[in-house]
């Protein structure tokens, strides 16, 4: 219950970051045009050592509760894409280890 998870102070949606960055548009390509925005927000945010994560999962609570998203987000056109920023609680050292690439070279 999304209510009483916002009484015990959780934040089941956006897990407490520290910002949000919101894509609206009533463009004809909203969704195509987020798609590609957010995803060049995502990959500047990790060079700059900001952690992000794309909330692909309120669209549909948005969409449902349109005149309550309205007037809490100001914003009147089409929510197309909601990303959390901030830096991350936790930094890795290295990267995963994967096994060696099989590659190719054709000439």
């Amino acid at each position: 219950n999304l209510k009483k998870s916002r009484e015990n102070g959780e934040d089941p949606f956006f897990h407490n970051a520290p910002h949000l960055i919101i894509l609206h548009s009533n463009s004809m390509f909203y969704e195509i045009d987020a798609t590609i925005a957010i995803t060049y927000a995502m990959l500047y945010a990790e060079t700059l050592g900001l952690g992000s994560c794309w909330i692909g999962g309120i669209q549909k609570f948005l969409a449902a509760n349109k005149e309550k998203t309205k007037k809490i987000l100001g914003v009147s056109t089409k929510i197309s894409a909601i990303m959390t920023l901030g830096f991350p609680a936790v930094k890795f050292k290295r990267s995963a280890p994967r096994p060696p690439m099989k590659l190719k070279i054709m000439e």
